[in-house]
């Protein structure tokens, strides 16, 4: 019935294992937590590179214009026909040969701090998937309760029909059809009830998962 149907903007079946993995993609804190995390380690790789032979590649060009002198050249007496070029390149390489323990000790801090920042990401982890958990089974109830809602509501309405048909019979007085009316409205208002909270606890899992 459309008194127990899950809210409009929630499509197909749901599962834990669903609301984990969104959660994990998702939640501000996780994200957080990685970027920290994959900061530091750039971070250390940078000071372990800081050990490695640096590299510089040096290029050189250097043109004559076509019939020019040959003493520009060095060549006394000379005169050049056509367009003269040289081209030059060369290697650096440096590395550093002896290191007080500066880098090593950053190395070392940053290693700690690595680890430090996965523990941190273990951690949200842990607490982002209790709260999903959490949510996840309050909107497991809440929907049981609105389908019995529902039920208690659909049994009220043909009670009324029933009295009333006892009534028409000269099976039923007045007074139990007003009582079966009674229970039909609250059983109506019970329905209201839990929907609102069905859509309260999809509100939380919502949250959980860091769906708007």
């Amino acid at each position: 019935s459309s008194s127990s149907a899950a809210p409009p903007d929630v499509e197909g079946q749901l599962t834990i294992e669903d609301a984990l993995r969104l959660a994990a993609a998702h939640r501000p804190l996780l994200a957080g937590a990685r970027s920290r995390t994959e900061e530091l380690r750039a971070r250390r790789r940078e000071v372990q590179g800081e050990l490695l032979p640096n590299v510089d590649l040096q290029a050189v060009r250097v043109g004559g214009l076509s019939g020019a002198k040959g003493n520009g050249l060095q060549i006394a007496g000379v005169v050049s026909s056509q367009l003269v070029r040289d081209n030059a390149a060369g290697v650096n390489i440096r590395q550093r040969l002896y290191d007080s323990g500066e880098i090593a000790n950053r190395k070392r801090a940053l290693s700690h701090q690595v680890q430090s920042a996965q523990a941190d990401e273990l951690t949200n982890l842990r607490q982002v998937s209790l709260e999903v958990v959490v949510a996840f089974v309050e909107v497991q109830k809440q929907e049981a309760l609105l389908a019995l809602a529902g039920e208690v509501l659909e049994q009220r309405a043909a009670f009324i029909g029933q009295v009333e048909s006892g009534l028409a019979a000269g099976l039923r007085s007045e007074v139990d059809v007003k009582l079966a009316r009674v229970q039909h409205a609250r059983a109506r208002s019970l329905v209201f009830t839990a929907r609102a909270r069905r859509d309260q606890a999809w509100a939380g899992l919502r949250r959980a998962m860091g769906s708007p």
